[in-house]
């Protein structure tokens, strides 16, 4: 009877030495991963935050002189609101206007609700529209000329990645071991 109460301290004792944790060793890492982490995925947000910010900055000025086009009163001949799969759809608006007794005709697509009312809303008569067209190519045209939210925030957004790269590629190397 011994024999099994002293089997079965054995077995007691060993199980609570299974209980020690022992934390698990870690290799630091390679050239290869700190390589990737610390020099090639920091470069390529700064490469293409700066990508983005000339993207923006250019789609910015471009919007900046559409806002100084001239304007003429068009004439709405077409509303069509097409659907979109993952969105509200888009509206589609046809016009026609002239410029100097030429006839001229466009399209304009607005995704957002607001701005399509807000463009119908100019005028009471609702076939009218105001058109602004470019002065040294009259057949361009658009019914908006103020950039939209992400016209302004997208050299922004491109100065974050930036700014992010950068401070990756400045202190991951110095915390990798």
């Amino acid at each position: 009877m011994t024999k099994g109460i002293d089997a079965a301290k054995r077995n007691i004792r060993m199980q609570a030495s299974d209980l020690v944790i022992k934390p698990p060793s870690r290799k630091p890492p390679g050239p290869i991963s700190k390589f990737i982490v610390g020099r090639l995925i920091p470069l390529c947000l700064i490469i293409g935050g700066i990508g983005v910010i000339i993207g923006g900055s250019l789609e910015y000025a471009r919007a900046a002189e559409v806002a100084r086009w001239p304007a003429t009163e068009g004439r709405i001949e077409g509303l069509e609101q097409k659907e979109s799969p993952g969105s509200d759809g888009f509206f589609v608006i046809a016009y026609s206007y002239s410029v100097d007794y030429e006839k001229y005709s466009g399209e304009y697509t607005e995704t957002e609700i607001e701005d399509y009312r807000a463009i119908m809303n100019r005028h009471p008569d609702k076939r009218k529209v105001d058109v602004f067209y470019n002065p040294a190519d009259p057949s361009i045209s658009v019914l908006k000329t103020t950039p939209d939210i992400e016209t302004k925030l997208t050299p922004i957004i491109g100065l974050a990645f930036s700014l992010v790269g950068g401070l990756m590629f400045i202190f991951i190397p110095r915390w990798l071991p």
